[in-house]
């Protein structure tokens, strides 16, 4: 008897492109792998469908492409209060008040990384990716306006840069701030 295993997931993804979109979006599908016995006369075939536990990516929920926009975010957070740390010295009060607002938001770093993190594999990564990015155009763009209003003597500079698009860039960075909205 020959033993010969045969990959269907290729097919079943082409039948969801031929659906017009892909797979993973269409169908949760399991990667199969069929089993086909031939006896030595190529007769008597028997197929025995075999389904691992591999499973197709999914589309990442809200809260998932949210903390995906809020690592850069918070990131970024964290380098301007060390910046800051940094230009004033250690022992500067102010400096004090950065150090406590670093730690925290390194703490939100680890919550963000740690709840991000084992889910990462089962995802689809396009919308992660398109979220990270948002979040880098925003932080370049609102540390353009900032640096353009630190040049300038202009009264109310700052607040235009805020309520720069109608505030949607602001509030999609303030809301890095705290993440509460975090499940656990």
């Amino acid at each position: 008897m020959e033993i010969k295993l045969i990959a269907i997931a290729t097919s079943i993804g082409r039948f969801c492109g031929w659906l017009g979109q892909p797979a993973r979006q269409k169908l949760a599908v399991l990667t199969a792998v069929g089993i086909i016995f031939t006896t030595a006369f190529g007769s008597d075939q028997i197929f025995l469908p075999y389904f691992s536990t591999a499973v197709a990516a999914q589309y990442p929920t809200d809260t998932e492409i949210k903390a995906a926009y809020c690592i850069p975010v918070t990131q970024h957070f964290i380098a301007q209060f060390n910046e800051t740390i940094k230009e004033r010295g250690d022992n500067d009060p102010v400096s004090q008040i950065f150090k406590i607002g670093a730690e925290e938001k390194i703490l939100n770093l680890q919550r963000l990384q740690a709840y991000l993190a084992p889910k990462i594999y089962n995802l689809t990564v396009e919308p992660i990716l398109i979220a990270k990015s948002r979040a880098e155009q925003d932080i370049r763009l609102q540390r353009a306006c900032y640096q353009k209003c630190e040049s300038s003597a202009e009264d109310g500079c700052i607040k235009r840069c805020e309520d720069n698009d109608k505030g949607a860039t602001q509030r999609m960075l303030t809301q890095c701030r705290k993440v509460d909205w975090l499940p656990f």
